[in-house]
């Protein structure tokens, strides 16, 4: 299932569903024509399917029914009670029933009304999905849910009456495929407008009052704009919110945020008539050359009915997906939702009436969809597509193919009485069961149901049998045959071409009775040569009913099979049986070839070909093979690779030996190449195994592995064949075609159709006991068919293309399959999940980093849409870093996934990606901010559901929304961006301090603290003197031994945690006596120092401003980060040196302060990687960057040029000290972005990225930082490291984001386009931020600007201000900013007041700076 119903109905439809779910607990009984299950113990009924036959007629479901003298309430319509029951024509529906199961009426055409009562409070998945006759359906008060696709593909639907007064709960699939549009629903007058804010219902074309129906809304008024090319341009005025005049520029400001615009002069009319000429439909109708399975062309009508076009077309085909072939008047076409149609080539899946657009080419409306994204698409009138199959057994009647024989000739007959087949004499006078005897004297008449035409008594007809094991094995009861009508009187059943000879095959093997028919279908649909056409035909000989068959074309050289020159051409049988007259074995793997034709025992004056121009060019074929030669001199490689497609796809074993295996020659004697096909006998395929078990095994077995290698000629020549360069070429070509075209798909829906339509002749087949088996044989089999096709045709493609590598500039399709997972190309390096391979579900899936495809790795970057959506039995799956984003409704209905944990890259989740994962209860988030989407976690366990997540950022993740999902948020995740230190040396410890025991201390008062005992790590730290305030460590001195390293030692892990502020040891594998320590990223540390045991004080450090200020700064939910840095070493120098640690650089290590008793910690970060000597980045030089792992270098160098003294952008995978860069470079750290509404008018109209000059430390790698040169001589940068780092290629996007307007920075490694950067801003040379021209590029080693506005923002955001972000350095700019010196609160006017963020406040919630009328406001 596609959508799901709200949480609102999980319990009741859950409850329902285990009811349903329990038959143990049922009893089974018929009443008054009607199937129960009853249960005894809370004496209630539902109405289910019948065992045999169905239900027609009127049927009444009374309210209760009698059983054994107990009275039971029927309280439900089961699953499928109903379904294709094609003969009902009323249904009454008790007013007990309080739901109707999942696919109750399914099928049901004959039905035209429905009335829903009052106590019905579900309506299920597909309950009257398919009822095509259903004109009116009448919903009672009290169905408070309606599944998906409850009344799909419902096309003559007219009027809906719901007496609900509160909306009931459903999805935009409900009515799909009904025309809504053109539907009228009546509801309750108090709701009506809630009717019309809600989908699906407001997408009915008229919604009216049960109490005065009939009231339409006025149509909206429209604006064209005829532009000179015959462009014209439809816009709504409601979609119109302001118009301005630039020059000759006209723009249209629209209220989906976009703006529109075109030049004056090019203006041929504007006004409220659309003045253009429609386009018209002039033909229409389905070809037998654009589909395989229309026999005979059809042409459908084309009316017009309220100014809609109708076209409607009766369809005798079995396969429902079909190319139509149609012509437009010129320069118009139509066009579906995905774009235009191309005749003859695109193809849908006509199962119900469709709607497409009918429109002049360049003329388009305007439309906003749901989620207010706006877009024009063709301008024009609707077309209604309303094709009707004669295959459908709409009626209820019996509608199969019938042929019927008769023998007149008593020397003949056909045994009914035993049941053993066909006897005749033979040339001996022995009366024989046998194949080779034709039996003349008969008479055909073909019964085509309605379908096809039907053929009246054509006399003088032949009949003999035909096959070798299929005549010999399995059931004698039904043998294959084939049929000869006179001469001069061929005939054309099914509309096929014509022809004396035609084929019956049995199907007597196979459970399914359909091998045969998919095998020639996959042929059909890769357009194999010479396809045979199966027909699935009721055969009677004598009166007698003799099974079910498929009517098709015997092979040879005609006009309805190999369609070839019979004088120069030959047409030959590789078959091991090898009982033709004109035969022989090539010299080189002794294959058994037949000549089926041209028959040399018959004189033909015209022939041309010789025995001997066919022996030598076989064998110069399968010598030049053998000898490794290029076999493309004499083999069309085209129609092999599409010949072995048939044959692998369904693991033919008899190409082995070989059987039934054909190929032909156009001109043998003139070097003609030989073309293989057709594709025939598949009696041993689909796995098949010696006890005619077909469908379970062999799946995923090579057809030609070493377990099957052998010694038999079929086996030798094609496995040379296949693995011949042109061959496997060709044969990927053909499985690239087939995966992209999604022809796997196409063949799963003619399984269903041919099953559908052959139902009842498999039934007839059963019935009559000619099989031994069943009639839910025959379905369970044709179901394992599909499963069996699915993971073979996965198993193959997979294989395929990891043996065959050809270069990448090769890959002809954007979709592979790797272990399972089907993938979606979207670059050069880049792929996402696009979905399971297999129709079964695993349980457990793990994505890997990155895939292989055609000799080219891609990194997997994402989930695609929908890409596990409905896999119930998922339970576990493992998202690798590198994922960026997942989907819309990736994970949707997982109904077993009960956790998952977000890789760290993670930064968005599409909308109802985790909707009905009903068992989801805890998730881990490595990321510090995921932007989800609407939606996104409905109806996961609310109560239960836990969210862990980095230390700091929980408020982050309550913002942004994930706490109405989420009960429980905790912070308990530590980044993994960790400090890493190692302890060269631990001062001597103070002999008041306990051995094992951390001091926390508030202001140096060492008295009042108390000690606290870590030698058992988590242990909670009970402390004195309250030195926790806001969630931080203030004004504290930490004081240890070396009882806690032992401690670390001994534990492997030592931690502690103070008011959720964690701090981590962790010691380095390894590195003796290291440790990475991990602080809370979120919550600040302030005026932090280690103290070592002299007696020197924080409070001295105070009054010496010789401590660090160290801050990790929340920044109001911007993910902001700064601080401020004393000029430590002039004051160490004055106080006494070695006194104090040095952190820096939010978290970075700037040097080591060295003196007596002080911790020496440095840098610990340990590389196994290959030294690089050299390696230099010049910029401009490099289009992309990429790097998968760390690398040191002994000398790296970085070279730019600069084009003014203005700030440019620097994002480059490498530290750089800023010692090296501090004479001649300005470099800033992006503190965040400020907004602000100036006038008050709504809009922001001033935007400001802030930032802050860096003093001293080092730039971190994979970081934006804003770079300028000081002087013109800088202009020019030749950086030079020793010893550095080359860091993986990460691609980190900064979120500076503010309440009302998202703020994304994010870096690139690769040379970005205009198209790709779409309308995120870059840094000019003018030093303003601008978007970039069509014609521009963006260099590597850069970052650019995205900003959008927060969901349900009261913000907008001026465009003009776009144009015009400057760049602010905090300290410095002041007067840039337009800000005035701070004022105090006492001098507050009435004027509207911001905070720092661009936030309008009412009245300041605590003491701080704000602005106000353009000057700072101390509060």
């Amino acid at each position: 299932m596609k959508h799901y119903l709200q949480k609102s109905l999980r319990a009741l439809f859950l409850s329902l569903a285990v009811l349903l779910s329990l038959p143990m607990l049922a009893v089974e009984v018929e009443i008054d024509g009607i199937n129960y299950g009853l249960v005894a113990e809370v004496k209630s009924a539902a109405v289910i399917k019948k065992n045999r036959g169905e239900y027609s007629g009127e049927v009444v479901i009374p309210e209760s029914v009698e059983h054994e003298g107990a009275t039971y309430s029927v309280t439900s319509i089961g699953d499928d009670a109903f379904r294709s029951c094609y003969g009902l024509t009323s249904v009454t529906i008790g007013n007990s029933v309080t739901s109707i199961g999942v696919g109750a009426f399914y099928h049901c055409s004959g039905l035209t009304s429905v009335t829903i009562p009052n106590s019905v409070e579900s309506i299920m998945w597909g309950a009257f999905q398919g009822c095509s006759g259903l004109t009116s359906v009448t919903i009672g008060n009290s169905v408070m849910g309606i599944g998906n696709y409850a009344f799909y593909n419902c096309p003559e639907l007219l009027d809906v009456y719901c007496y609900a007064e509160k909306v009931p709960s459903t999805n935009s699939d409900a009515f799909s495929g009904s025309y809504p549009e053109y539907v009228t629903l009546h509801v309750p007058a108090a709701s009506i407008d809630s009717y019309k804010a809600t989908e699906p219902w407001s997408n009915f074309g008229k919604i009216v009052a049960l109490s005065d129906e009939g009231t339409e809304e006025p149509a909206d008024a429209v604006r064209y704009i005829t532009l000179t090319g015959d462009r014209v341009y439809a816009i709504p005025e409601k979609y119109i919110s302001g118009e301005s005049m630039s020059g000759d520029v006209m723009t249209l400001s629209l209220v989906s945020g976009e703006e529109w615009s075109y030049n004056i002069s090019d203006v041929v009319s504007v006004g409220n008539q659309y003045i253009g000429t429609e386009a018209e439909l002039t033909s229409f109708g389905f070809t037998h050359e654009d589909n395989d399975q229309v026999y005979k062309d059809v042409i459908a009508t084309i009316t017009e009915e309220n100014d809609t076009i109708v076209v409607r077309a009766e369809v005798p085909v079995i396969g429902k997906r079909l190319r139509p072939s149609f012509v437009t008047s010129e320069a118009s076409g139509l066009y579906s939702e995905e774009g235009q149609i191309v005749s003859g080539k695109s193809h849908f899946r006509f199962t119900s009436p469709m709607t497409f657009t009918l429109a002049q080419d360049n003329h388009y409306i305007y439309t906003v969809n749901d989620d207010q994204v706006g877009e024009f698409k063709p301008l024009g009138r609707p077309c209604k597509i309303d094709v009707k199959y004669l295959t459908d057994h709409a009626t209820g009647t019996y509608k199969i193919p019938t042929v019927y024989i008769t023998f007149g000739d008593d020397t003949t007959r056909w045994d009914d009485s035993q049941w053993i087949g066909m006897y005749t004499y033979n040339s001996d006078g022995d009366w024989v069961w046998t194949k080779e005897e034709w039996i003349e004297g008969c008479t055909f008449q073909l019964d085509g149901a309605g379908i096809w035409p039907d053929i009246d008594k054509v006399e003088g007809c032949e009949i003999r049998g035909r096959g070798n094991s299929s005549w010999s094995q399995g059931y004698r009861s039904k043998n294959p045959f084939r049929i000869k009508f006179p001469k001069k009187n061929k005939q054309s059943p099914f509309n096929l071409t014509e022809d004396r000879q035609w084929v019956f095959i049995a199907n007597k093997q196979d459970g399914s009775m359909t091998s045969n028919s998919i095998a020639q279908k996959i042929a059909a649909m890769v357009d194999a040569e010479a396809l045979c056409h199966m027909i699935p035909v009721d055969v009677y000989i004598n009166g007698h009913y003799r099974g079910s068959y498929c009517f098709t074309e015997k092979i040879g050289i005609a006009d309805n099979s190999v369609a070839i020159d019979e004088a120069t051409g030959c047409l030959l049988e590789l078959d091991d049986y090898f009982d033709e007259t004109y035969k022989f074995r090539d010299d080189a793997y002794n294959l058994p070839v037949n000549i089926k034709d041209p028959d040399f025992s018959e004189e033909d004056d015209e022939r041309v070909v010789t025995y001997d121009d066919i022996v030598a060019s076989v064998n110069d074929m399968t010598t030049t093979l053998m000898g490794g030669g290029d076999v493309s001199e004499y083999v069309d490689m085209e129609t092999w690779a599409k010949f072995w497609l048939v044959n692998d796809l369904v693991r033919n074993v008899e190409t082995h030996h070989p059987k039934s295996c054909y190929l032909f020659n156009e001109n043998p004697a003139e070097g003609e190449k030989w073309k293989f096909g057709p594709a025939w006998d598949f009696d041993w395929a689909f796995g098949y195994e010696d006890d005619y078990t077909y469908f379970i095994a062999g799946a995923e077995e090579d057809l030609y592995s070493e377990a099957a290698k052998n010694n038999k000629a079929g086996y030798q020549f094609y496995n040379a064949l296949r693995k011949s360069e042109a061959a496997r070429e060709a044969y990927l070509k053909e499985w690239n075609k087939f995966m992209e075209e999604d022809r796997l798909q196409e063949l799963m829906e003619y399984i269903d159709d041919y099953t559908e339509f052959a139902q009842y002749s498999i039934e007839h087949n059963n019935d009559a006991e000619i099989r031994e088996m069943n009639y839910t044989d025959y379905f369970y089999q044709a179901e394992l068919s599909k499963q069996w096709l699915t993971r073979r045709a996965n198993f193959i493609y997979s294989n395929m293309q990891s043996s065959d590598t050809p270069d990448s500039d090769e890959i002809t399709t954007n979709i592979f399959i790797r272990s399972g997972i089907r993938y979606r190309i979207l670059s050069d390096s880049t792929v996402e999940v696009y979905g399971l391979a297999y129709d079964n579900m695993p349980d457990e899936v793990e994505i890997p980093t990155s895939v292989s495809f055609c000799g080219v790795t891609f990194s997997v970057v994402a989930i695609g849409d929908a890409a596990f959506e409905g896999c119930s039995s998922l339970s576990n799956i493992t998202l690798p870093e590198g994922i960026t984003r997942i989907g819309d409704k990736a994970f949707c209905a997982c109904t077993s996934l009960s956790s998952i944990t977000f890789p760290s890259t993670l930064n968005n989740i599409g909308s109802e990606a985790f909707m009905e994962c009903h068992t989801l209860s805890e998730a881990t988030s490595m990321s510090t901010n995921i932007v989800i989407g609407t939606d996104c976690f409905t109806n996961i366990p609310y109560d239960d559901a836990v969210l862990h997540v980095i230390v700091g950022t929980k408020k982050r993740y309550i913002y942004t929304g994930w706490g109405q999902y989420f009960g429980t948020i905790v912070e308990d995740v530590m980044s993994d961006d960790v400090i890493t230190y190692k302890i060269i040396n631990i001062g001597t410890a103070q002999s008041s301090m306990v051995p094992g025991t951390w001091y926390f201390l508030h202001n140096s008062r060492i008295p009042n603290s108390t000690a606290v005992d870590f030698s058992e790590p988590g242990e909670e730290i009970k402390v004195s003197g309250g030195f926790v305030q806001d969630n931080g460590i203030e004004n504290s001195v930490l004081m240890s031994n070396t009882a806690l390293i032992d401690a670390a030692k001994e534990n492997g892990l030592y931690e502690y945690e103070c008011n959720n502020v964690l701090v981590r040891f962790v010691p380095v594998e390894g590195v003796p006596d290291a440790f990475k320590v991990q602080f809370a990223t979120g919550n600040w540390l302030k005026n932090l120092s280690f103290y070592d045991g002299s007696g020197f004080t924080s409070t001295d450090l105070e009054s010496e401003a010789t401590h660090f200020n160290f801050y990790l700064i929340d920044g109001n939910e911007r993910g902001r980060f700064g601080w401020n840095i004393y000029d430590m070493q002039n004051r160490m120098d004055n106080n006494g040196a070695g006194k104090t640690l040095v952190l820096w650089g939010n978290g970075e290590i700037s040097g080591v302060m060295t003196g007596n008793n002080v911790w020496q910690i440095y840098d610990a970060v340990i590389n196994d990687g290959q030294i690089l000597e050299s390696f230099c980045i010049e910029d401009g030089a490099m289009d992309s960057y990429k790097k998968a792992s760390e690398q040191q270098c002994t000398t790296l160098e970085y070279r730019r040029t600069f084009p003014n003294l203005l700030w440019n952008c620097l994002y480059v995978p490498f530290k750089i000290p800023y010692a090296t860069l501090a004479d001649d470079y300005d470099v800033a750290y992006i503190n965040g972005m400020n907004s602000y509404d100036r006038n008050d008018d709504g809009q922001i109209d001033d935007i400001r990225m802030e930032v802050i000059k860096i003093k001293q430390g080092t730039l971190k790698a994979n970081h934006p930082y804003l770079i300028k040169a000081k002087n013109d001589g800088a202009k020019t940068m030749n950086l030079v490291l020793e010893d550095a780092t080359l860091y993986p290629s990460k691609i980190t996007t900064l979120d500076c984001s503010s309440v009302y307007v998202k703020y994304d920075i994010t870096g690139t490694y690769n040379t970005m386009t205009s198209e790709e950067i779409g309308e995120s801003l870059v840094l000019t040379t003018s030093g303003s931020w601008q978007k970039m021209l069509e014609t521009a590029v963006l260099k590597p080693f850069r970052f650019y600007l995205t900003i959008s506005n927060r969901e349900g923002s009261p913000l907008e955001i001026e465009q003009e201000a776009l144009s015009r972000i400057r760049i602010s350095v905090w300290g410095e700019d002041d007067n840039e900013t337009g800000i005035d010196d701070a004022i105090h609160n006492a001098d507050m006017q009435d004027t509207p007041i911001y905070d720092l963020s661009g936030r309008r406040v009412k009245k300041p919630a605590k003491d701080g700076m704000y602005i106000s009328n353009g000057q700072k406001l101390i509060y």
